[in-house]
């Protein structure tokens, strides 16, 4: 079992709650070893938000990236504490470096200010880093391998759950004057007002469609889950159902200024994920 310290666990909570909440459905050698990759998603996810320049964050993702690679040739870890957890799941699971680095290589696109030209740029973006959070989970709770459903059930489920975390960000994106959507979305959109935290009504109906892009995610994604027998490691992806809940808390009303999105009480998290592990469905 991955060396967690206390700490560690309630970081996790904190940083990734509704991930973390779900790893308590798993046997605890499993959530040991999932929270461990939701500490390393935390630090690479925040990798650009945390500093005022784009450099510096490609300097904490190549960080990361050779720390990875040190791992997978047996080379003392770093003393990091996320690093040597990590270093603990990756032993006991088996987990598959490629993963590991396409997460980073996407994380990398945050670094531009208008990373998106295309929806398909986005879904790729969403499933190089929470696709492959998901498959990295489902892995390291004990999943023997990713087959074709489960693989495309991660897809989906990553990208309904990138989209909705896409929404309740751009408010503080915006305010660095920075778009996340794509930009062959954007053609209506006043970039400036939307930078100055103005929501038009195109805005808003913009915001909308990523909505709907949400619900047909979670759609494919339950279509997959019902043949990518997962069984007892849903947990690992079953946070993935409050994605359409909070897409459409994050939607200010026109004409209104951008704000932070309204958060969804503990006690319907809690609700929520244990119907989708009782269920099977996101």
């Amino acid at each position: 079992m991955p060396t967690l310290s206390p700490q560690q666990v309630e970081d996790a909570a904190r940083f990734m709650p509704d991930r973390t909440l779900a790893t308590s459905f798993l046997e605890p050698e499993a959530r040991a070893r999932v929270i461990a990759i939701i500490l390393f998603a935390y630090e690479i996810g925040r990798a650009r938000s945390v500093v005022s320049e784009a450099g510096l964050a490609a300097i904490r993702l190549q960080w990361w990236r050779d720390t990875i690679e040190q791992i997978y040739a047996g080379h003392v870890v770093r003393a990091q504490p996320t690093a040597i957890a990590l270093a603990g799941a990756i032993q006991e699971a088996n987990l598959p470096e490629n993963l590991f680095i396409a997460m980073i290589d996407g994380h990398e696109r945050e670094i531009e200010t208008f990373p998106f030209v295309t929806w398909q740029d986005l879904n790729a973006y969403l499933d190089l880093t929470q696709g492959n959070l998901i498959r990295l989970s489902l892995l390291a709770s004990g999943l023997p391998a990713i087959t074709t459903h489960s693989d495309e059930a991660a897809r989906q489920a990553g990208i309904a759950t990138g989209l909705a975390h896409l929404l309740r960000v751009m408010p503080q994106w915006s305010q660095r004057r920075s778009m996340w959507l794509p930009m062959e979305a954007c053609d209506k959109i006043d970039r400036e007002a939307v930078f100055a935290g103005q929501v038009s009504q195109d805005l808003r109906t913009l915001l909308l469609s990523v909505i709907e892009k949400v619900s047909h995610a979670r759609e494919r994604a339950n279509k997959s889950l019902r043949h990518g027998r997962i069984g007892l490691h849903f947990p690992a992806l079953a946070l993935a159902c409050l994605a359409f809940r909070y897409a459409k808390l994050a939607i200010p009303k026109s004409g209104t200024s951008w704000h932070v999105a309204q958060d969804v009480t503990l006690l319907e998290r809690q609700i929520r994920i244990t119907m989708s592990i009782a269920t099977g469905k996101i």
